[in-house]
């Protein structure tokens, strides 16, 4: 699903055409998909970039899978950590587990589960957030930075920490059969 008005990363369709998946583009609000036709919708980091999200992109989510087809859905996470980079990355909103649910239960699907990434890193943005408060600032991560992220990522799977907050929730959700 592309944002609204945007399109999506050059070559990320074509690429996934390659490698097999049937990978469509297309504003996330008013798919050209038929109606129960797929089996699994993703919507990866597009939610928090429609201005009026209401429930019409979760609604297209819910309408384009099949009866017990699953949507599997990643936002930013909590306002709290709202800066000039999410301004610069072309977010609007950055949501709460609660706000995530009652949007995708409101356009009828089934949430399953609900969980979080980049706890580890999660005090980062709020202690480099002088540094984040360039709005054009999104240049590449020092080496040593990126790094010391994908460690944490590791490590943050071998924990037992998806209930606490992060840095992004993950939703996965069902339309009822």
């Amino acid at each position: 699903m592309a944002r609204d008005g945007d399109r999506p990363e050059p070559g990320r369709v074509a690429l996934a055409r390659a490698h097999g998946v049937e990978a469509y583009e297309g504003d996330a609000r008013y798919l050209q998909l038929p109606g129960e036709g797929f089996d699994l919708a993703l919507a990866l980091d597009v939610l928090e970039h429609i201005e009026d999200d209401g429930a019409r992109p979760a609604a297209e989510l819910a309408r384009v899978l099949r009866p017990g087809g699953t949507a599997l859905v990643s936002v930013a996470s909590d306002m709290a950590l709202w800066s000039a980079r999410d301004v610069a990355a072309g977010r609007v909103r950055r949501y709460g587990r609660r706000a995530l649910v009652e949007l995708l239960e409101g356009a009828g699907l089934l949430v399953e589960r609900v969980w979080s990434r980049g706890v580890l890193v999660r005090p980062v943005p709020r202690l480099l957030r002088h540094r984040m408060s360039r709005c054009d600032d999104l240049a590449p991560l020092h080496p040593a930075l990126n790094g010391a992220l994908r460690v944490s990522a590791v490590v943050e799977r071998r924990l037992p920490v998806r209930s606490l907050p992060g840095t992004c929730l993950f939703a996965r959700a069902r339309r009822p059969g």
